[in-house]
């Protein structure tokens, strides 16, 4: 059995529905899509240049190690977006 909620555009979902319900996981909940898809943007979002420091280029494989250890402890800490950091790697 198909959703039969409606999305934004005013086509029907086509989404799965619930066992025993008549809406997807999506529309069974009330404003779940929407903190979700928020969720995904903060997520997402650009980080400001000017919260990238600036260092100087590794001259040797210890300082490339240290950079990369630098770099695996500000994505933990969310300091740093992976993505930065999976092109640094």
């Amino acid at each position: 059995m198909q959703c039969q909620r409606k999305k934004q555009d005013g086509k029907r979902c086509g989404a799965p529905a619930l066992t025993g319900q008549n809406c997807c996981a999506m529309h069974a909940e009330p404003g779940r899509a929407a903190v979700l898809g928020s969720r995904g943007g903060r997520r997402r979002a650009m980080r400001s240049s000017e919260d990238v420091r600036e260092f100087p280029a590794p001259k040797f494989a210890a300082d490339l190690r240290d950079l990369l250890a630098e770099s695996i402890v500000e994505i933990r800490a969310g300091k740093m977006d992976p993505k930065i950091a999976n092109a640094l790697g």
